[in-house]
């Protein structure tokens, strides 16, 4: 060192000394002596996170994705289904309304007379009656038929 900057350099530590300003203490750095900057307090240490910690959340964060997706894939997978239900639901009763219409065709009087007609059928002269079964009649022919 030079010889003006050692009585500098020891004028100096005095003046720290006497301020007891340290390098690295968290002390009153103000002194009497403007400008000189107060280093404020740190911030407490903060604990870390514990791997288990860290395993636990990641595990219960992956948990929760798969549910979300397999949740995403069966709503997707049931929303395709019901389309294909509703398809087939009104494909079916598209041929129920053409089988009704068919059968509507198909049972008028006047197309039933005409095909009567081509096999040689006639309309009934006199209305059908009404006949009773004698029921002992009907026992001597069953009685007949086992001998």
């Amino acid at each position: 060192m030079r010889r003006g900057e050692e009585g500098k350099a020891t004028v100096l530590a005095d003046r720290a000394m006497e301020d007891r300003r340290y390098v690295y203490s968290a002390e009153n750095l103000q002194g009497r002596d403007p400008g000189y900057a107060v280093l404020k307090n740190k911030k407490g240490a903060r604990r870390r996170l514990g791997i288990g910690t860290v395993l636990f959340w990641m595990g219960s964060a992956s948990v929760a994705g798969v549910l979300y997706v397999g949740n995403s894939i069966e709503v997707d997978r049931l929303a395709v289904e019901g389309g294909r239900l509703e398809k087939d639901r009104e494909r079916i009763v598209h041929e129920n309304e053409v089988l009704r219409s068919e059968v509507n065709r198909g049972s008028t009087l006047e197309r039933i007379e005409k095909m009567a007609s081509e096999l040689g059928l006639q309309p009934a002269l006199i209305p059908p009656q009404w006949f009773s079964i004698d029921e002992s009649k009907v026992k001597d022919l069953e009685e007949r038929d086992e001998r």
